[in-house]
C-alpha cells in the first residue's frame, strides 16, 4: 500500500496513456483508476493524487500545442497558455479525486457508490466539455475507439456511456478487492458484455441508403504560413495543378482543406484563377475553407469560413466556423464583453458563425465541420438533424508536425461518423486525409505530409441514429442519477447519526 499511496498516480498514468493513442490498448482503461482508488488516504490526498494524474495525462496528450509557429513575442504566451490550459483540465481529475475520497468515507453501501462514481466521472466530463472554454480533446470514451464493437454503442447512448461503463468497470473491479463480493464485479461485467454484443451486431448492420455522390479529396502537402509568403502561393499553385492533372474520375464535388489557398479566397482573383481551372476541367462543385469578411454595421467580421463553388465559378453557398478555438481564434466572450477585444494574446479576430446548416450539391446535403469543431458531437448532430447525409471534415494541422496531434484530430473524427451514423470525408492540407464510414472504419486514407488525392463514392444516408435524434439523454439522465444518489446517502447518514444518538 506504501507503493500506491506514493506512486499510484504514475501507474494511473501509465495505464491511462497506453489505452490511448497511439497505443490504442484500450481494456487497461478498465484498470486505469484502481492504482487511485487503492491507495488509502483522506479526500484531500485522494484530490491531489487525481490531480497528479490529470497534469501528467493531459500535458502529454497536449504537448503539440507548442509546436505551434508564433512570433517571438507570443511564444512565452503560448508556454504561459499550455501550461494554464493543462492545469485547468486537470482539475476535473482532481474534483473526481475530492469526490472519490469523500465517498469512500460516508460509509453508503457498496452497492450505491458502484453507480455513483461513473456517474459523477460523466458529469464532470459533460461540463469540461462545454461552453466557450469545452475542450473534449482526449475524453474517457476516446480510449474505446480501439474497439470499434464496443464503440459502436455511442450511436445509441451516445459518446458518455463509454466513458460510464469504463469507470463502472473500474470501480467493480476495486470493490470486488475490497470486499471480495462477486455482484459488485459482475454487473460491470455483463455490462461489458452485453455492450459487445450489442456493438457487434451494430457492426453488422447495413446502412439505409438513399442516394450517392462521387466525391475527390485533394492534399497538397503544402505547409501553412502565418504570413504571406509568394512561395506558398507557387508551392499551392504546384500542389493543385498537379493533383487536378491527376484526377481522371467524373465526380460530383471536389474537396479542398481548410485554409486551401492563401489570403481570402473572396478578393484574390489568382485564387479564383485557380479554381476555375479545376472546375472548368471537371464540371464539379468545389468546397474550400478559406478566410472571409463582411461588413456589419461600421466594423469588419472575419470568419473561418467554407465556401461552396458551383460549376460555372460561383459561389453559391457559405459556412462560418461556429465554435471558434479559445485563444487561439478568438477570446472567449469578447462578443458579450468587447474590452477584450484589446488584450493581444497572438489570438486571431474571427468571430462565431451564426447558424450550422448543410450545404447541397445537386440535392446531396452534407454537414462541414472545421477544423476541431470535428471533436464536438453536438455540430454534428445539428447537421445531421437537419438533413445532411454525410460529413465533410476540413482542416489544416501542418502547424503541428508528425506529432500525436494530427493524427488524435483524424480519430476524434471518426467517433462522430459513429454516432451519426454518416460517413465522413476528411480532408487536411498535410494529412491525414480520409474516407470513414458510418461505423468509423477507414475505408480510404493518405497518410501525414503525403500529397496526393482520394476518390470516392459517398452513400447518402437518411435514418437518424438513436443519438442523433435524442441527443446527450444519458448524460443529462446521469446528472438526476447523481441527485438521486447523493439524497441517499445524506437520507442514510441521518439515520445512522439518529441511530447513534438515541443510542
Amino acid at each position: 500500500m506504501s507503493a500506491l499511496r506514493k506512486y499510484g498516480f504514475l501507474f494511473s498514468f501509465v495505464l491511462l496513456t497506453l489505452a490511448f493513442l497511439p497505443f490504442n490498448l484500450y481494456f487497461l482503461a478498465y484498470f486505469a483508476f484502481i492504482p487511485l482508488f487503492l491507495a488509502p488516504g483522506k479526500p484531500g490526498r485522494s484530490a491531489l493524487s487525481f490531480y497528479l494524474t490529470g497534469v501528467l495525462f493531459f500535458a502529454s496528450r497536449l504537448y503539440w500545442i507548442l509546436f505551434l509557429q508564433v512570433e517571438p513575442g507570443i511564444k512565452p504566451f503560448l508556454v504561459v497558455g499550455f501550461v494554464l490550459m493543462v492545469l485547468y483540465l486537470a482539475l476535473y481529475f482532481g474534483a473526481f479525486g475530492l469526490f472519490f475520497g469523500i465517498i469512500e468515507k460516508s460509509g453508503a453501501p457498496a452497492g450505491l457508490r458502484l453507480f455513483l462514481l461513473p456517474s459523477l466521472w460523466v458529469l464532470l466530463e459533460y461540463i469540461r466539455n462545454h461552453g466557450a472554454m469545452g475542450f473534449p480533446w482526449s475524453s474517457l470514451w476516446m480510449s474505446q475507439l480501439g474497439d470499434l464493437r464496443i464503440s459502436q454503442t455511442a450511436s445509441f447512448l451516445g459518446p458518455y456511456y463509454l466513458s460510464w461503463l469504463t469507470v463502472l468497470a473500474n470501480a467493480g473491479i476495486f470493490f470486488y478487492i475490497k470486499s471480495r463480493r462477486i455482484p459488485l464485479v459482475i454487473l460491470p461485467l455483463l455490462l461489458l458484455l452485453a455492450s459487445e454484443a450489442g456493438g457487434a451486431l451494430l457492426l453488422r448492420k447495413s446502412p439505409e441508403i438513399s442516394g450517392k455522390i462521387k466525391v475527390a479529396l485533394f492534399q497538397p502537402n503544402v505547409l501553412p504560413r502565418e504570413y504571406y509568403d509568394p512561395k506558398e502561393w507557387r508551392e499551392t499553385e504546384k500542389a493543385f495543378r498537379e493533383l487536378n492533372g491527376q484526377l481522371k474520375d467524373s465526380v460530383d464535388l471536389i474537396v479542398l482543406s481548410e485554409s486551401a489557398l492563401p489570403g481570402f479566397y473572396r478578393f484574390s482573383k489568382r485564387a479564383q484563377d485557380l479554381i476555375g481551372e479545376i472546375v472548368k476541367a471537371h464540371g464539379a462543385s468545389v468546397l474550400l475553407g478559406t478566410s472571409d469578411r463582411e461588413k456589419v454595421g461600421k466594423e469588419y467580421h472575419f470568419y473561418n469560413s467554407a465556401l461552396l463553388i458551383d460549376p460555372t465559378g460561383r459561389i453559391v453557398s457559405r459556412y462560418d466556423k461556429t465554435h471558434l478555438v479559445p485563444f487561439g481564434e478568438w477570446l472567449p466572450y469578447e462578443d458579450r464583453l468587447p474590452f477584450l477585444r484589446k488584450i493581444d494574446l497572438g489570438q486571431g479576430n474571427y468571430t462565431p458563425g451564426k447558424k450550422i446548416s448543410p450545404l447541397s450539391v445537386d440535392g446531396a446535403k452534407f454537414g462541414v465541420l472545421i477544423c476541431f469543431e470535428s471533436i464536438f458531437p453536438e455540430i454534428s448532430r445539428a447537421f445531421c438533424r437537419k438533413g445532411a447525409g454525410f460529413l465533410v471534415n476540413i482542416t489544416s494541422d501542418g502547424w503541428y508536425g508528425r506529432s500525436l496531434g494530427p493524427v488524435e484530430h483524424f480519430h476524434l473524427a471518426r467517433f462522430r461518423a459513429i454516432e451519426e451514423g454518416r460517413y465522413l470525408v476528411r480532408v487536411a492540407k498535410t494529412g491525414i486525409s480520409a474516407v470513414v464510414d458510418d461505423k468509423g472504419r477507414i475505408v480510404k486514407s493518405l497518410g501525414l505530409f503525403e500529397r496526393g488525392l482520394l476518390t470516392a463514392e459517398i452513400p447518402l444516408i437518411r435514418k437518424e441514429t438513436f443519438y442523433a435524434r435524442y441527443g446527450h439523454f444519458f448524460p443529462q439522465a446521469i446528472m438526476l442519477i447523481v441527485v438521486i444518489l447523493l439524497f441517499i446517502m445524506w437520507v442514510g447518514k441521518v439515520r445512522k447519526n439518529q441511530e447513534e444518538v438515541s443510542r
